[in-house]
């Protein structure tokens, strides 16, 4: 059983703290001023528990959703796009830049507003720095807004059959 006293109690309740987390093991003792090799050895041996070695806020992935989605042409449909660390922790306020791969099928704003243009299929892609996620677009022709029937005047009961 190895038991801390002194200098040594000092340096690991200091590893434990917030600020402390995310340095390597000879980063920490050059810090408190304590870079003697039975030092840095002692630390070593206590683990890497409480020592994190994922950089925060570095974009591993990007997650869009929905993943895939049908308009008709001239209607839209917002993406959303979210970002994660490797660990899974989302990133916030991290810059997300959306692209399509068929302006002339669907095209996309800088907030992830999808507009359909014509029919066809586009991928919508936002990154993230090295990170990337896409979702799949099928645009699909408009359907008619309006139908004219002709003769205009006739009436049909509901239930009954009328030749035109």
């Amino acid at each position: 059983m190895i038991r801390l006293t002194g200098a040594a109690h000092r340096v690991a309740d200091r590893v434990r703290t917030t600020y402390y987390e995310r340095m390597t093991i000879p980063t920490l003792a050059r810090s408190i001023g304590l870079f003697q090799p039975s030092i840095i050895l002692l630390l070593a041996a206590c683990g890497s528990s409480g020592i994190d070695s994922h950089q925060p806020g570095t974009v591993a992935t990007v997650q869009v959703t929905p993943a895939s989605d049908t308009l008709f042409i001239a209607t839209s449909t917002q993406l959303t796009a979210v970002a994660r660390d490797s660990s899974g922790t989302v990133v916030p306020g991290a810059s997300i830049t959306w692209s399509s791969s068929g302006n002339g099928t669907a095209v996309v704003s800088v907030t992830g507003q999808v507009t359909g243009v014509a029919a066809g299929t586009a991928t919508i892609t936002a990154d993230a720095g090295t990170a990337a996620g896409s979702a799949s677009l099928t645009v699909q022709a408009a359907a008619p807004g309006t139908v004219i029937v002709s003769p205009g005047g006739a009436a049909v009961a509901v239930g009954s059959v009328t030749l035109l």
